[in-house]
């Protein structure tokens, strides 16, 4: 009889845990369902910034690209000028000297 009390109260042990250890199984269930989906947004954010920092990368190549030629331009462009100057101060030059030439 002092088994079958035993077997009895373990029993009685084990109906009234029950229901506590499946409340903290459902817990332990949600929490992993919770954790999945922060995975899954810290993930898609992750690619969403790796996306706009390639974009960003892109185009700072694409302006130092655009600088570059803007300067090699403006270079030409001040080049073109010094010596259109100095075809002009030589053809001011020859027009002194075709005058002074006529004048004589």
């Amino acid at each position: 009889e002092k088994g079958w009390n035993v077997m009895e109260s373990q029993a009685e042990l084990l109906a009234t845990a029950a229901p506590a250890v499946n409340a903290r199984g459902e817990e332990a269930a949600k929490r992993l369902e919770k954790a999945e989906r922060l995975e899954g947004d810290a993930e898609r954010a992750a690619q969403k910034l790796a996306r706009r920092w390639k974009r960003v990368k892109e185009r700072e190549a694409s302006l130092a690209l655009l600088e570059k030629e803007s300067i090699a331009r403006e270079e030409t462009a001040r080049q073109r000028e010094d010596t259109l100057d100095e075809y002009q101060r030589k053809l001011e030059e020859r027009e002194l000297k075709l005058e002074d030439r006529e004048r004589e």
